[in-house]
């Protein structure tokens, strides 16, 4: 079904990757890892740390990290990957093996990059870069779902960038895209799947009616409006999965609640992933990111008020 799509992450090419490292970090589960991808920053000196949660599916980082993320060049990353997905695996978002589809839920999700954050800012700073440096968490699509739950966990937290998610909570946004593509009843099936009496393992649409039980309670616009980190959110104007209506929805009521903290970077002719035929968007965006870091005591929307024109 289509607007189901809204929770997909797109694809920004592929390569191989010679400048990132798989890690090993813990999860809520005992037994089970999470791979991370890890990369210093290319430039000297580092003066920012970017952590990246990643949208739904089951697709790696390796390949589309290294064109990706690019213009970072003063950044040390560390891209998380949800459990039981593999760094160099590539798959479409119908394509998922089922067992992972069955696991997929955001509770377990958070739960589980709230362990691997939690051993990553304890690491030993030998096995990383400078101490100290102020940090950005960066939320894609479905990542930016987890964004204020996190956001307490991290040491040297400065901001919260938002790529390609609304600030709504997600099943309102939801409902907002099935009613963009003439699909309110096949949501209302769904919604009422997921309140009758099957098993969270039962696959529907596409997910399991677990995932869509989370979906359906999982609160982000009230934490976001009431958090203190900066809020930059990016998204673009031809964006065929969040629909233009849910980040307006955001926007009016940031304004009123955190007029001074919250700052928009759309792209009129991006897509998801801030792409466009006249250029890759997303690599404005870093540009911006990293005259923001040259002076990390500015507010981080000073870099969205200074950006290039489209």
């Amino acid at each position: 079904m289509a607007w189901l799509l809204l929770l997909g992450t797109p694809g920004w090419g592929a390569g191989p990757s010679a400048l990132f490292t798989p890690l090993e970090l813990p999860t809520a589960r005992e037994a089970q890892v999470l791979l991370a991808w890890h990369r210093p920053a290319l430039l000297a000196p580092a003066r920012y740390q970017v952590l990246v949660l990643p949208g739904s599916g089951c697709s790696g980082w390796a390949g589309v990290a290294e064109p990706m993320f690019r213009g970072l060049g003063h950044a040390e990353l560390l891209l998380l990957h949800k459990p039981g997905v593999q760094p160099w695996e590539r798959h479409a978002a119908e394509d998922c093996p089922a067992d992972f589809v069955r696991a997929d839920r955001l509770s377990a999700w958070l739960a589980d990059a709230r362990a691997a954050l939690q051993a990553w800012v304890r690491r030993p700073q030998s096995e990383s870069g400078p101490a100290g440096l102020p940090v950005l968490l960066i939320g894609v699509s479905e990542g930016a779902e987890l964004l204020p739950e996190l956001a307490p966990e991290i040491p040297g937290l400065r901001g919260l960038v938002m790529i390609g998610g609304s600030g709504l909570d997600p099943a309102e946004a939801a409902e907002l895209q099935a009613r963009r593509l003439g699909e309110a009843r096949a949501w209302a099936s769904v919604r009422a799947a997921a309140q009758g009496p099957l098993a969270d393992a039962t696959l529907r649409d596409g997910r399991s009616l677990g995932y869509w039980r989370d979906l359906l309670a999982w609160r982000v616009a009230e934490p976001l409006l009431a958090g203190d980190a900066d809020l930059l959110r990016a998204w673009g104007g031809r964006d065929a999965l969040v629909p233009p209506l849910a980040y307006q929805r955001f926007a009016a009521l940031a304004a009123v609640r955190r007029p001074e903290s919250f700052c928009d970077w759309p792209v009129p002719e991006g897509n998801h992933g801030l792409q466009s035929p006249g250029g890759d968007h997303l690599q404005r965006l870093w540009a911006g990111l990293e005259r923001w870091a040259r002076e990390p005591g500015r507010r981080l929307c000073a870099m969205a008020d200074n950006r290039d024109p489209p």
